[in-house]
């Protein structure tokens, strides 16, 4: 890496140019870590530079010694830490390239988010957390419904269901359950000719319709509504 220029403010002379880049392959368990950035022999406060770290970092109180500055070991601190890191769960991944800024006493580390293996219990009212598996049971079992819109019956046969409703069809429902309950509403016309049933019954996609009398042809706008209740 090559520096393009430079620029003074007072007595105090910088250095501007492009990224200054190097690569730490100091092993992970090993705290005092070392890279080597060309082009850069003056650390200076305020300084930013990128290191893509080969390994990962489990040791405690890590450190980065700049070699080409010949820097004393400074400590790492991780993104809102108030002191370098301790456990592996404050590590960056290996093949990280992390942007650190030097605040005159350690490099901070700009930009990488640290993985605090942070775990959750089971949600309670008053505390976040996870879903248990009876919570989630009881989740599925909650009440949701269906509604059908413009359908029709089927053509009607003799049913010994209900004496005074012989006659019984019906309604194609896909997603209907025997475990749903249905209320059906017809024409008001169909139900005072062929006396029509208050009652349903419901079936895996269909659902049953009782009649006093046989209207011979299949009935149509028909709408069905039907719920699944908790059980």
């Amino acid at each position: 890496m090559a520096f393009v220029g430079r620029v003074r403010g007072g007595t105090v002379e910088g250095k501007i140019g492009s990224t200054l880049y190097g690569v730490c392959s100091t092993a992970a368990n090993v705290a005092a870590k070392q890279v080597a950035i060309d082009g850069l022999d003056v650390l200076m406060t305020g300084l930013t530079i990128h290191v893509k770290m080969t390994n990962s970092n489990t040791a405690a109180n890590p450190t980065l010694t700049i070699s080409s500055v010949g820097s004393e070991r400074i400590p790492i601190y991780r993104y809102g830490a108030t002191a370098p890191g301790t456990t592996e769960s404050e590590s960056w991944p290996a093949g990280s390239t992390l942007s650190m800024t030097y605040d005159g006493t350690a490099w901070q580390i700009n930009d990488w988010q640290r993985d605090t293996n942070t775990t959750y219990g089971n949600a309670t009212q008053s505390a976040a957390g996870l879903m248990s598996a009876a919570d989630k049971a009881s989740l599925d079992k909650r009440t949701t419904s269906l509604v059908f819109t413009n359908k029709s019956t089927s053509n009607w046969w003799t049913d010994g269901t209900y004496a005074h409703y012989p006659y019984e069809a019906s309604i194609a429902c896909p997603g209907i359950t025997a475990n749903h309950y249905a209320e059906v509403a017809f024409n008001p016309e169909y139900v005072l000719d062929y006396g029509l049933a208050p009652v349903c019954h419901t079936n895996n996609g269909v659902v049953y319709v009782f009649a006093m009398i046989n209207p011979g042809v299949p009935l149509a706008g028909i709408t069905v509504f039907a719920v699944l209740p908790d059980r």
